[in-house]
């Protein structure tokens, strides 16, 4: 009859729309997938990247200076933790990234872990992070602005080397730094010697 051929018609048309919904759905949820994979993460956060992360000096006393910015890139723009390794890599010097060939991957897909690797084979102690603070000069063509900027970035390195995180701390670092100063060259290297069995 008329009005069954008419129900079937309207079951089927709304058999068609839910199927077009569900195949809407499942294309989106795939898009979404598709747009979370590490590859596509990747890409669109390496976009940005390419117009405002520079790239890496071969002047190793920059580097303080140069992790400091990178690290406000990756607030800034709220670039997640297990890309940011990946994004740094094309910014860095030919030198740089002889020193990651052999780094695990576990390690090479680590900010902070590739961060650690390249200051240790660029030499940078504590140590050498007092002495670029303390020695430290304004070039002309350096804001003191700038001057201010690099030298708390330095003293922050130096600090956060020496695990330095309070005043009491801050205190006996710098009375230990001083008498290091007045030392004799053999009780300075004696010093020395003791404080990296500590650290190792």
């Amino acid at each position: 009859t008329q009005l069954e051929i008419q129900r079937m018609q309207m079951e089927m048309a709304e058999r068609q729309t839910a199927a077009r919904q569900d195949e809407q759905a499942a294309k989106a949820a795939l898009d979404k997938e598709k747009d979370e994979t590490l590859a596509a993460r990747t890409k669109r956060y390496g976009d940005i990247m390419k117009n405002v992360l520079v790239r890496m000096s071969d002047d190793p006393k920059l580097l303080p200076s140069y992790w400091q910015l990178v690290e406000n890139l990756w607030t800034m723009y709220e670039v997640p933790e297990d890309i940011r390794a990946k994004l740094l890599l094309p910014h860095l010097t030919q030198k740089a990234r002889t020193l990651i060939a052999r780094l695990p991957l576990a390690e090479l897909n680590s900010y902070d872990k590739l961060k650690v690797h390249l200051n240790e084979q660029f030499r940078l102690t504590s140590r050498e992070y007092r002495s670029l603070f303390v020695s430290a000069s304004r070039p002309t063509d350096e804001t003191h602005t700038l001057f201010c900027g690099r030298l708390k970035c330095l003293l922050a390195y130096y600090l956060e080397s020496k695990k330095c995180d309070d005043f009491d701390k801050l205190c006996d670092l710098l009375v230990a730094d001083k008498m290091k100063d007045t030392m004799s060259a053999l009780c300075l290297k004696h010093c020395l010697t003791m404080e990296a069995g500590r650290v190792s």
